[in-house]
């Protein structure tokens, strides 16, 4: 399933939206570690990362951006309604702690807009 934003929607600068084909696509994850990297999506990475207790846990999650600065920074949309939008710090590692991979949520699209436009306006 590919989510997008709404139509007409401005991006936050160094934000890329990801193509249905990038959104699908399967990557290589950057750092290697025992599993064999091959045939992971960036969904699929998150859900290897997160463990008990993170807001992502067992939540079905699809990649619909990327920082273009930071590249293991990612946007999600959750089947989560307490964050239908999650910004992802992927850390290519299988986390033990809940507060890895960090993540803050985002009620809509617009939350998200305006929080990164505003974060960016003061660096």
């Amino acid at each position: 399933m590919f989510i997008g934003p709404p139509p007409g929607f401005r991006w936050p600068a160094l934000w890329r939206p990801l193509t249905e084909s990038e959104a699908s696509r399967e990557v290589i994850c950057p750092q290697p570690f025992s599993e064999d990297p091959l045939g992971f999506t960036f969904e699929a990475e998150l859900e290897r990362e997160v463990c008990s207790g993170h807001p992502l846990y067992q939540v079905e999650c699809w990649a619909v951006a990327r920082n273009g600065d930071h590249p293991d920074e990612f946007l999600f949309a959750t089947a989560n309604p307490s964050y239908p939008l999650a910004f992802v710090h992927l850390t290519w590692s299988v986390e033990t702690e809940p507060t890895f991979p960090y993540t803050i949520g985002y009620r809509t699209w617009e939350v998200f807009r305006s929080a990164w436009e505003n974060s960016s306006e003061s660096e």
